[in-house]
């Protein structure tokens, strides 16, 4: 049968049933979560659109006030009389299913939506287009499609209300998750302070190009999927593939990296042997996309991952933040969006986030101490983030700087265990404290 001639997805019978809900007092439960498109009988997205009128009205939703809203706007009729209705309302829903059945809908309501978009690109593919064009109109419908999702945090709804027994219940399920996934950064005295980022948290690294802030996200994720059971995915938009693979190998054998290239170059498989066991053993479950991709792409390699690879992904790293793929007026829209949007992703798949962002020009050439407000673009990032930390380079010393942290005190700053060697930044670190140069402390003594 040709797609033209096929009866597009729905279910009348569900359709039915959740019309049914609404009508014996659960349409608070559904208006916000649907629409009138999700329905695929015409008459159903007319019943529905006036339970979702006295709903939004706070009116009573009954049949004999659905049949005079109806009745007012002459659609009563069209949608089959007061007796069709009654009949809808004598379907027994359980409420258990109830948001099954909404789920049901807005999946055949989004299919309907992408066979109405893949139409209008068939038709692109017969007329006088160019090929590249159609190409790239298709990634923007793949893109653009509004995956369905029930979320009740975006509608009001009775379950958003939190008292206190409920408060230490979702605080428990917060520890009992921390317990299977934290992510912990491996540096002993930063760990102390953060106490490990979880799911639905972002950690963000604000630094000058050349302050090893790529280094570190690649020691972090490193050590993360060493200490535990769950994979991490490092979306790496900037560093090639061979980049990134050169600085591991240089991180397992503490070689640099024209060792590490001669050792390749001339097959010298006593050397390459060893460095590969380890590098397999202690990346088993970390996977690279070295593609530029949109967050909502990112949500979509994670899914795709731990159905091809049968892992639990419970990590991602973003390097780095200007490199996402994100519609936006200016720079600062961008970031703003891609902050908040870190975010959300972090909260949908329930994982930590840690995103590289590059500092505004007031950082120099890397060598100032980092601040809060050098976050590039807005101050979005300061909002989006739980936890931010901050490099900088002073003479031959990697520092680094609790910028942010919602579990402690920020501000304190750690001279990092750092082999520029070889890119390996270890678990050790000393607290920082400044020498003052004499002409900054005369002047200081001066103003004094």
């Amino acid at each position: 049968m040709q797609p033209q001639n096929r009866i597009q997805p729905h279910s009348t019978e569900i359709e039915q049933e959740v019309l049914s809900a609404c009508l014996q007092g659960e349409s608070t439960s559904v208006v916000g979560i649907l629409s009138p498109s999700d329905f695929y009988t015409t008459s159903h997205q007319k019943i529905y659109q006036a339970i979702e009128s006295l709903s939004k009205r706070m009116a009573p939703v009954d049949v004999l006030s659905v049949v005079d809203v109806l009745r007012s706007i002459n659609e009563l009729d069209a949608c089959g009389g007061a007796s069709y209705i009654s009949s809808v309302m004598n379907n027994v829903p359980m409420a258990i299913n109830l948001d099954h059945y909404c789920k049901v809908l807005k999946d055949k309501s989004a299919k309907r939506r992408m066979i109405q978009r893949c139409a209008e690109l068939a038709i692109s593919c017969y007329q006088d287009e160019e090929i590249g064009d159609i190409y790239e109109r298709s990634k923007q419908i793949v893109t653009a499609a509004d995956l369905p999702s029930i979320d009740r945090k975006r509608a009001v709804d009775i379950s958003n209300v939190y008292p206190a027994d409920k408060m230490l219940e979702e605080y428990r399920a917060y520890v009992s998750g921390m317990k299977n996934n934290r992510f912990v950064t491996g540096i002993h005295e930063i760990d102390k302070r953060i106490r490990g980022v979880g799911g639905g948290e972002t950690l963000f690294i604000i630094a000058r190009a050349g302050a090893y802030k790529t280094a570190l996200l690649q020691n972090l994720m490193r050590n993360y999927v060493n200490a535990s059971s769950w994979g991490a995915v490092f979306f790496s938009l900037e560093m090639p593939v061979p980049n990134i693979t050169e600085r591991f190998l240089q991180n397992f054998d503490r070689s640099s990296g024209k060792e590490i290239e001669d050792f390749y170059s001339h097959n010298l498989t006593e050397c390459i042997d060893p460095i590969e066991t380890k590098f397999k053993q202690q990346l088993k479950r970390f996977y690279v996309v070295p593609t530029k991709c949109s967050l909502s792409d990112m949500e979509r390699y994670v899914r795709l991952i731990e159905d091809h690879h049968k892992v639990h992904i419970g990590l991602i790293g973003v390097d780095y933040m200007g490199l996402v793929n994100q519609t936006g007026k200016s720079e600062y829209d961008k970031v703003s969006e891609i902050a908040r949007g870190s975010k959300d992703l972090a909260k949908f798949l329930n994982i930590p986030v840690v995103v590289l962002s590059q500092i505004n020009r007031s950082g120099e050439d890397g060598s100032v101490e980092v601040n809060i407000q050098m976050g590039r673009g807005s101050g979005a990032i300061e909002e989006a983030a739980d936890f931010m930390l901050g490099l900088w380079k002073e003479d031959d010393n990697l520092i680094a700087k609790i910028l942010k942290n919602r579990k402690g005190a920020p501000g304190s700053k750690w001279i990092l265990e750092l082999d520029s060697s070889c890119f390996f930044i270890g678990p050790n670190a000393i607290e920082y404290n400044p020498v003052q140069h004499p002409a900054r402390r005369r002047r200081a003594d001066k103003e004094g």
